[in-house]
C-alpha cells in the first residue's frame, strides 16, 4: 500500500518528514525510469542499421534513465544541491566516440525519462516515451532519410582490346548512374579502374557480365549505403 502512496505522492520529497515514503517514491520512480528505458533499449535494438550494433550502448540506456531518476530526486528542491551535483558531474570526461549520431538522441531520450521520474512527473515520463517511440518507429518503417538510389563501388582490374572495348559497353548498359573514379595501369598492359555506379539490376547480374568479358583479372563490387558501413 505504501509503494504504491509512492506513485501517487507527486509532492512527496526526500525533504519531508517520512523518509520511509521519500525512499519509496525514490524507488518509484527508479521502477518507472527502467521500465521506460527498457522500451527504449528495445526500439533502439529493433531499428538499429548496419554491423555495429552495441549491447553495452542499450544497457547504458537503461542505466542512464535509473541514474538520471537518483539525481533528480537527491537534488530535490535544494538550489545548493544542485550546484553540488553539476559541479561533481562537471569533473567526469567523456571521452567515448558516438559513431551514429542518432544515438546521441537516444542518450537524451533516456535522461529526459530519468529526469520526469525523479521529479514524480510518471504520466508525463510515459506518455512522451510512448510518442517518440512512435515516432522513432515511423521514421524506422518509412525510411525516413535514406535514398532510394543504391549506390555501389566497381573496381575492374583488365587487360587486352577486348576488355578495354567491352568493360564500358556493360556497364554502361547495365547501369543507370556511371562515374569514373580512378584509373591506373597495372603492369605492362593492365588496368584497374574504379567507378561510382547505380545499378539497373541485381548486382550479382553485373558482376557475371563483367566476369565473362575476355581479360578481366579481377572485379569487386562494394556497396556504399550507410547501412554497411565499418
Amino acid at each position: 500500500m505504501m509503494f504504491w502512496t509512492a506513485f501517487t505522492l507527486e509532492s512527496l520529497s526526500l525533504d519531508s518528514g517520512d523518509a520511509i515514503e521519500a525512499a519509496m517514491r525514490a524507488a518509484a520512480g527508479m521502477l518507472v525510469a527502467t521500465v521506460l528505458s527498457i522500451m527504449v533499449a528495445i526500439a533502439y535494438r529493433s531499428t538499429h542499421r548496419g554491423m555495429q550494433y552495441s549491447a553495452s550502448f542499450a544497457m547504458t540506456l537503461v542505466m542512464l534513465a535509473a541514474v538520471g531518476t537518483l539525481v533528480m530526486v537527491v537534488i530535490g528542491d535544494s538550489l545548493a544541491r544542485a550546484f553540488g551535483v553539476f559541479g561533481a558531474l562537471s569533473l567526469i570526461r567523456f571521452r567515448t566516440a558516438v559513431k551514429d549520431p542518432k544515438d546521441i538522441a537516444y542518450v537524451f531520450l533516456s535522461l529526459a525519462i530519468g529526469m520526469a521520474a525523479g521529479t514524480g512527473r510518471y504520466v508525463t515520463a510515459a506518455t512522451g516515451t510512448v510518442m517518440m517511440l512512435g515516432v522513432i518507429l515511423l521514421l524506422h518503417a518509412i525510411r525516413f532519410g535514406t535514398r532510394t538510389r543504391d549506390d555501389y563501388l566497381l573496381r575492374v582490374v583488365f587487360s587486352g582490346t577486348t576488355a578495354t572495348t567491352q568493360v564500358p559497353a556493360v556497364l554502361g548498359s547495365s547501369t543507370r548512374r556511371l562515374v569514373m573514379l580512378t584509373m591506373q595501369a597495372m603492369g605492362p598492359d593492365g588496368v584497374e579502374s574504379t567507378w561510382l555506379t547505380s545499378l539497373r539490376g541485381k548486382p550479382e547480374e553485373l558482376v557475371q557480365a563483367i566476369r565473362a568479358i575476355s581479360g578481366v583479372t579481377d572485379v569487386h563490387l562494394t556497396a556504399t549505403a550507410q547501412e554497411v558501413e565499418l
